[in-house]
């Protein structure tokens, strides 16, 4: 993720997106990763952005297979600083 795609935004260019939070329906799947608002921002000033935005929410939501699972997103907007 750091450099996959953080790594790939130019500067003063934007990143929006979400990330799992350790709380999500999901979090036993290892073929998913999940974090904290904390090193979430972290992640971030150590790719040299400013967050513009962060929610983080936790919410049950119908599923087709799954009922009401909990689902913990941490969404984020965050500005590259320029170099």
């Amino acid at each position: 993720m750091k450099e996959n795609v953080l790594g790939r935004v130019k500067p003063e260019g934007y990143f929006a997106g979400a990330f799992f939070g350790e709380e999500h329906a999901w979090k036993n799947d290892s073929s998913i990763t999940t974090t904290t608002v904390e090193k979430v921002k972290n992640l971030f000033a150590s790719m040299n952005f400013t967050i513009c935005s962060i929610t983080e929410k936790k919410e049950e939501l119908q599923t087709v297979f799954n009922g009401k699972p909990l689902f913990h997103t941490i969404e984020v907007i965050a500005q590259r600083n320029s170099e």
